[in-house]
């Protein structure tokens, strides 16, 4: 399906059925370690791949995510360093990164087929849930008092 990236459905305003109908929720895969970068790669091509190990949709990435990323890089060092040998042409690399689309390796291809796939939360320390309890208790006496004055 072509066109942009639609939103998560937790992200959505409009929550009406119809725009929500048909959405896949599955549980997602533990939270994957990122490969790490290639010594041999163009400055560029590192910096990107780098990047997105600090990027905020680096939260909902998967291993297939990951891998993605890494041939995009490596395709992308490749271009920047200008070995002839290595070239990769332009619509080989478009087929390659269509059929990477089309096995629904990356959050925008599995957001447009309406596939999202959820994170178990990680379980916090008992010493943050047992603050986190406190402050709600204090906000909620806060409320409270606010509401008879």
């Amino acid at each position: 399906m072509p066109g942009p990236v639609p939103k998560r459905a937790e992200q959505r305003h409009d929550s009406r059925p119809q725009r929500t109908a048909g959405i896949t929720k599955g549980q997602a895969g533990p939270r994957p370690t990122p490969p790490s970068c290639p010594a041999n790669w163009h400055a560029i091509a590192r910096t990107w791949y780098n990047s997105l190990k600090t990027s905020g949709q680096s939260e909902f990435y998967e291993a297939s995510d990951w891998a993605h990323a890494k041939f995009v890089g490596e395709a992308m060092s490749r271009w920047l360093n200008g070995t002839s040998d290595d070239k990769m042409p332009a619509q080989l690399f478009a087929a390659i990164m269509q059929g990477m689309s089309e096995l629904l390796t990356t959050e925008g291809a599995r957001r447009r087929a309406k596939l999202e796939l959820e994170r178990t939360p990680e379980t916090k320390p008992a010493s943050l849930s047992i603050m986190e309890s406190y402050r709600k208790d204090r906000d909620q006496g806060k409320d409270s008092g606010n509401k008879s004055e």
